[in-house]
Parts: C-alpha cells; sequence; structure tokens
C-alpha cells in the first residue's frame, strides 16, 4: 500500500521534473561552450528549483481532490488534473525554446505581456514558424507521457480502493508545501555567469513570478552602464536652478537651496482618460471637439509640447503622481512594494492638506486603490457616490459631470473645515463603449469617441464654470492633462509622436495666462506644479520644472512594457530587451521620426541607459522614498 502511495507521488512528478530537466539540457547544448563544474552545479540547482516549483502548485491542485466523494469520480478526476499538468508542462517546455531563442532567458514579465498582446504574438509565430510542425511535436509528446501516466495512475489507484487511505499519504504534499512557500529559487554554481543563472531557474515559477512583480529586470534584459558613470550623468542632470545633487551612499538626491516662501493654495489635479493632442484644436483638432478646452488654452498656462510616458491609465498616474520614467513590465502602480513612495501626495499630506483620490470607477481596477490609499490618499470611488448624485454611469464608472460634482462636493468639505486639500481626479467618460447622457452635446451617445471627447469637453467646462463660483476658487490652482492619448499601443515599436497630450495649468487669480512650448514630459508636470505653489523640498522626482527650461533641457521619456526611450536635442534612443539599442531623428515640430540617427548630444545613450538604470535601481531597492540621510556629500 505505501509502494502504491509513493507510485501516485512519483507519477505526477516525473513527467514535469523530465521536461524541464530536457528543456534545460537542449538549452545547455545550444549555449555550449560552457565550464562542466559550474554546469553540472546548475543542472542539480535546477532539478531543486523544478521541485520547489511542483510543490508550489501540489496543494492548489492536487490536495482538493481527496475531499471529492470517493470511487470512479476521485479517479477520474485525478487523471484529469495529472494529465492536463503534464499537458500544460509539455507546451510550456515547448514555448520556453522559442523564448529562450529569442531573448536567451527564462520566462519574465515579457512573456506576461505576451499575454496582453496575443493578436500581434500569434501573428509573429505564424510567420516565423511552422505551427502546424510546433502543434505535431506538442500532441507526440503529451500523447506519450499521458498514455505512460494513465497506464501507472490505474495500476496504482486499484490499490488504493478505499476513500480514507488517499489521507494516509497526505503528508507528503502537506511536507513539500510548507518547504516550498519557506524557501526560495537557489542559485548555486551559477556565480556572475548569466547564462548558467537562467538555465537554472524554472520556466513556468518565473512566468508567475513575473506575474506577480509585473516587471522586467532592467540590469540583466537592457544594455546598462558602470555604476559610477550613471551616478556622474544623473549627478550632472540633477544639478539644476534651485536644487544642488547630493548623494547618501547609493542614493542620488536633489537638495533644495531655497525652500521659498510656500503659498497656501489648493491644488485640483485632473487626469483625463485619453485625452491625445489630436483632439484639441491649437494642438491641430479640425472638428471642434474640445471647444471648453480651446478657449481655455487662451485663459490658462498651456504647454503645447507635452509626452505621456505610456499608453495605459495606471503609467500616466505613475508619471503624474511619482514623476518617475516608465520602467520596463508594468507601472509601479500595480507592482508590490509600491507603498510610502516619494509622491506628490506625500508633499501634501506633510503640509497637513486633505489629499484625496476621487475616482468615478472601482479603484479596485488596477490596484489603484491600494496604491493611492498607501500613498498618502484618501479614496473616494464608485461605492462613496450616493444614488443621488448619479445620473449616468456605464461598467467604467459614472459620467464625468456626476465625478465633478463630486469632486466639487469633496472640495467644498474640505474648505468648510478650513483645511487645504489637493486631489487627485480621474476621468472615464472617453472610454469605449463612449457612451454618455443623451442631450448634452451634439453627437449621440455611443457612437464614437469623437463624441466621448465632446462630452468630457463639456463636463470639464461645467465643471470649471461652477468651481469658478465657490470661495475657494481663487486660492485654487487647476490641472487639466490627459492620462495617455488614444493612440501609441505596441509591443515592438515606440510610435513617438502619439505620445503627444495637452497640459493645462488654470488659476486665472494666480497665474498669468502663456502658451508655453518647450518639449516636456509627463514626469515634469509635478515639479513645475510645486515650482508655482512655491513649494520646493529634497526631492528625488525625476521631472524638473518646465517654466525653468532651457532650449538644451528639453528632454521626454516614453516607453510600451518592453521597449523604453528617451528624446532629447532632435534624437530619440529607445532601449530594449536582449539590450538593443536603437536610434532615430525626431523633429517635435513636424512629429516625424525616422531611423537614421545623427547624434546631437554627447552621452545620450549613455544618459538614456543612466535615467532608467537609476529609476529602476531604486524602485528594485526600495529606495524611491523621501529618506534622505543628514549625513549630505555633494
Amino acid at each position: 500500500m505505501q509502494s502504491s502511495r509513493f507510485k501516485i507521488l512519483v507519477i505526477f512528478v516525473a513527467p514535469v521534473l523530465f521536461l524541464s530537466e530536457i528543456v534545460r539540457l537542449i538549452l545547455t547544448v545550444k549555449e555550449l561552450p560552457l565550464p562542466f563544474f559550474s554546469t553540472l552545479m546548475t543542472h542539480v540547482n535546477g532539478m531543486f528549483n523544478d521541485l520547489l516549483t511542483i510543490s508550489l502548485i501540489f496543494p492548489f491542485i492536487i490536495l482538493p481532490i481527496f475531499f471529492l466523494s470517493a470511487g470512479r469520480f476521485k479517479k477520474y478526476s485525478f487523471i484529469s488534473v495529472m494529465v492536463f499538468l503534464t499537458c500544460f508542462w509539455t507546451w510550456a517546455s515547448i514555448c520556453e525554446w522559442f523564448f529562450w531563442d529569442e531573448f536567451s532567458t527564462r520566462f519574465n514579465f515579457i512573456a506576461v505581456d505576451y499575454l496582453i498582446y496575443t493578436k500581434e504574438v500569434v501573428g509573429n509565430i505564424q510567420e516565423s514558424f511552422s505551427l502546424p510542425l510546433i502543434t505535431l511535436i506538442f500532441i507526440v509528446i503529451a500523447t506519450v507521457l499521458c498514455t505512460l501516466q494513465i497506464k501507472f495512475l490505474n495500476s496504482s489507484l486499484r490499490r488504493l480502493r478505499q476513500d480514507h487511505r488517499f489521507r494516509d499519504w497526505l503528508w507528503a504534499p502537506l511536507l513539500l508545501s510548507v518547504i516550498a512557500f519557506s524557501t526560495d529559487p537557489m542559485n548555486i554554481g551559477a556565480g556572475k555567469n548569466l547564462v548558467l543563472e537562467e538555465l537554472g531557474k524554472n520556466g513556468p515559477y518565473e512566468f508567475f513570478s513575473a506575474f506577480r512583480h509585473n516587471e522586467i529586470n532592467f540590469n540583466k534584459m537592457y544594455a546598462n552602464v558602470d555604476e559610477e558613470k550613471m551616478d556622474e550623468l544623473i549627478r550632472q542632470e540633477w544639478n539644476i536652478p534651485g536644487f544642488a545633487a547630493m548623494q547618501d551612499g547609493r542614493k542620488i538626491f536633489k537638495k533644495s537651496l531655497n525652500q521659498g516662501a510656500q503659498k497656501r493654495y489648493n491644488l485640483i489635479f485632473i487626469a483625463v482618460e485619453s485625452l491625445g493632442a489630436k483632439f484639441i484644436g491649437p494642438l491641430g483638432d479640425k472638428k471642434n471637439l474640445t471647444p471648453y478646452l480651446n478657449k481655455l488654452s487662451e485663459n490658462s498656462l498651456f504647454f503645447s509640447n507635452i509626452y505621456a510616458t505610456g499608453t495605459r491609465t495606471v503609467r500616466g498616474l505613475e508619471a503624474l503622481t511619482l514623476s518617475l520614467p516608465p520602467t520596463p513590465g508594468a507601472s509601479i502602480v500595480r507592482r508590490p512594494k509600491n507603498f510610502n513612495l516619494m509622491s506628490i501626495g506625500r508633499v501634501f499630506q506633510k503640509r497637513d492638506y486633505e489629499t484625496k483620490f476621487i475616482y468615478g470607477g472601482h479603484g479596485i481596477f488596477d490596484n489603484m486603490n491600494t496604491f493611492f490609499r498607501n500613498n498618502n490618499y484618501q479614496i473616494v470611488d464608485r461605492p462613496d457616490f450616493e444614488e443621488n448624485e448619479i445620473t449616468f454611469s456605464n461598467v467604467w464608472g459614472v459620467a464625468d459631470e456626476n465625478l465633478m460634482d463630486k469632486v466639487l462636493k469633496e472640495s467644498d468639505l474640505s474648505y468648510a473645515k478650513k483645511k487645504n486639500f489637493f486631489s487627485m481626479v480621474l476621468t472615464t467618460s472617453n472610454h469605449r463603449p463612449f457612451t454618455y447622457p443623451d442631450g448634452k452635446i451634439d453627437i449621440p451617445s455611443h457612437t464614437s469617441r469623437d463624441g466621448a471627447v465632446k462630452y468630457t469637453d463639456y463636463a470639464l467646462g461645467t465643471f470649471l464654470e461652477k468651481a469658478q463660483k465657490k470661495p475657494w476658487f481663487k486660492e485654487t490652482v487647476i490641472v487639466i492633462v490627459a492620462d495617455h492619448s488614444t493612440e501609441g499601443r505596441g509591443v515592438i515599436d515606440v510610435p513617438v509622436e502619439t505620445y503627444h497630450i495637452p497640459l493645462y495649468i488654470y488659476a486665472p487669480d494666480l497665474i498669468k495666462p502663456m502658451v508655453v512650448d518647450r518639449v516636456a514630459s509627463q514626469i515634469d508636470v509635478i515639479p513645475t506644479v510645486l515650482e508655482i505653489m512655491g513649494i520646493r523640498v529634497d526631492n528625488i522626482f525625476f521631472g524638473r520644472n518646465i517654466l525653468e527650461m532651457k532650449k538644451e533641457d528639453e528632454r521626454f521619456f516614453v516607453g510600451t512594457y518592453q521597449k523604453v526611450g528617451m528624446y532629447k536635442d532632435g534624437n530619440f534612443v529607445s532601449l530594449g530587451p536582449k539590450k538593443t539599442v536603437q536610434g532615430y531623428d525626431y523633429d517635435p515640430v513636424t512629429k516625424k521620426l525616422t531611423e537614421t540617427f545623427h547624434q546631437h548630444s554627447p552621452n545620450l545613450i549613455e544618459l538614456t541607459q543612466s535615467y532608467y538604470q537609476y529609476a529602476s535601481f531604486l524602485y528594485k531597492q526600495e529606495m524611491y522614498n523621501d529618506d534622505f540621510s543628514r549625513k549630505r556629500n555633494p
């Protein structure tokens, strides 16, 4: 009986170990020559990591079967799960070969990214490989392994006829699970050899680890500069008017030389869903889709050459709250270890402002509530709207009119308590399915994005008209900026021109209207607003005050999940996985990106690498905060 129980465990483990080690052997042969002893240790290390992965999976997939009723149902459930796992591992093993061939690494966030862009990825596979051949290989391997598995399972399960005897060996998976959850993957023998380090990993484990952490390891996957050079370039970049670059150990930060006379202004920061520059009259729109915002460009600080950092809302929120370039992988808003960061919310919270994140949808989406709640914001989202505050809603949230009325109400509440306030607001109406209240504009609801844009413009215009009648208005700065544009989506290329967005800073009693044509980034919004409000603090914000920029200071940062880049002085440098570096010429006036590369700025490639490398380092080491040592060295 003990032999049968052991066999069932072996039948579960053996195919997975076999497939994982075969993949490792094939990849090792592909990378030869390698040092013999280190390679041997890598395979021992790899088999441990394979067992670790199995132990993590076991309790969630196999254990529930033990609590099913006895008889054939349990038997066939057991067999079905075993067969499914074998098929899954077979397919994952085949995929790993192609992934390694492309990136020379085990699964990482790029593999997760491929799940997001299935259309592009499947098309690429179809054009690059023979899908029928790949499918045939999968069927043959899976059929052979599953047939052997079922044969041995039938024999072993027949001997375990009594239901309670299944529980006799539950100690085995439970023990494996305890070991698994208290152990990290091993990396013995690889030393500094990145190939051996990757060979020793388990692909599916790395896939789910990447899914959880939502990031790509910059140092491994992207071209780097040495740390001394990186530090030197960052210090040079951060010696800007009003600040001096300081260094405490590995942490470089900007030391304020003059705290300035802080003005106790309120701040309403409105991130508008998908408001690309192409919808704004002064920036190219011919349909008059944004009459209110077109007029606002004449009555505010209007920035005509701002570029978003990404193509998703959470990437825009990252830039607008953290002033951080778009490091590879998902936005930090969605990653773990994103609490208590250096953010605009923290700056205002330390000054006794009421700081709020106001959103018409459910902020649980994209981890927004968790991020904002743990970075000094009070959450006001869909559950906080009373029934009488909602006249229209769709799957994304309440109509923008209702959202902006809520912003007015929250501002009134803070003012009544004699508290200054900062509200980060996120709109939703300019999002598919493009539905909004009827009778507000001349384009019917649910017909096109043009209608959604025009309705959002109407809602913002109505908000500004109502806000001007409030007692707090004359002491309030209102920022309107897009979270991203409607284009620029892709895995491989970075279509720079489509990241162009508008920015308005409106306070008619405080700020003189002006058009600012400096080429700048979404990450520059925070430093610009803080300077306008007279708030200058020690910080590690990567952005800078646009109003103090000189022509030679102009630059912006954009990225997709995989590729990140920087524009400066007529050039755009793109960094990609496999340590690829590509240069282009880009004209921000004509919005033309060409594949020629006439590098104008010295150290441009190294500077681009340094920005992203340092941003990735700060997040990875949990140092993107305002914890600055008293011992400061210039």
